[in-house]
């Protein structure tokens, strides 16, 4: 072997280095643009966070709660019920801004009679026992004979009502007016207790049934 020579072997080797080599350079460059030429990745933007909604609940206002929040109440020495803050009420008799009579507390609308059911109740009404209704709850029903229109159950915020609409003159009678109403009973009994309300109508068919309903989703009995 002469000196300064490398030998065939040696050669070799150093040229797969080499050839490795460049391989490596090659990859890596072309890696490196790659990256450069992709856009920076942008984290997830981050989850909405759902915010209150100011649109009304329709649902709690069907059944009284969010649509009564500025009534008055009125207590009674049995019960309780809320009704709109711009009704006004004298003795039993409820008035609107206007001073048109809307509602009542039927006569003997609170009675402690026993036995008594609501079938009961408007069936004394109904059938001219106005006047053992009288008698037991000392008010005086002279002239009310009604014309019967419809009756059933209906439900109010969960609880069964028994709803009586009948056709009267209207009070006062002629020569003041000699038109006629429509007053929609409501009654409930609970054991011992039975607490009946008037709402008046000019027309057969109820326009203002919702407000009612939401009127007496708020009665209660107190103890």
């Amino acid at each position: 072997m002469r000196r300064g020579y490398f030998t065939p072997p040696v050669l070799i080797i150093l040229a797969v280095i080499i050839f490795a080599v460049s391989i490596l350079i090659a990859i890596n460059t072309d890696l490196v643009k790659r990256i450069k030429k992709e856009p920076p990745s942008t984290p997830p933007p981050p989850a909405a966070t759902q915010q209150p909604s100011s649109s009304p609940d329709t649902s709690r206002e069907l059944n009284g709660s969010t649509g009564t929040v500025d009534w008055k109440t009125y207590y009674g020495s049995k019960f309780s019920v809320q009704y709109p803050s711009n009704w006004k009420i004298s003795g039993s008799v409820f008035d609107d801004d206007k001073g048109n009579k809307v509602a009542e507390f039927s006569p003997g609308h609170l009675t402690l009679i026993s036995p008594i059911s609501c079938n009961e109740f408007f069936h004394r009404i109904k059938n001219s026992g106005a006047d053992i209704i009288a008698e037991e709850t000392n008010v005086s029903f002279e002239g009310y004979q009604p014309e019967f229109i419809d009756e059933k159950e209906v439900e109010i915020n969960g609880i069964k009502w028994r709803k009586l609409i009948t056709k009267v003159g209207y009070e006062g009678g002629y020569p003041e007016w000699t038109g006629t109403w429509y007053p929609n009973d409501y009654c409930i009994a609970k054991e011992k207790r039975l607490f009946s309300m008037t709402f008046y109508e000019k027309e057969s068919t109820p326009k203002n049934a919702k407000l009612y309903n939401q009127i007496l989703s708020t009665f209660k009995f107190l103890e």
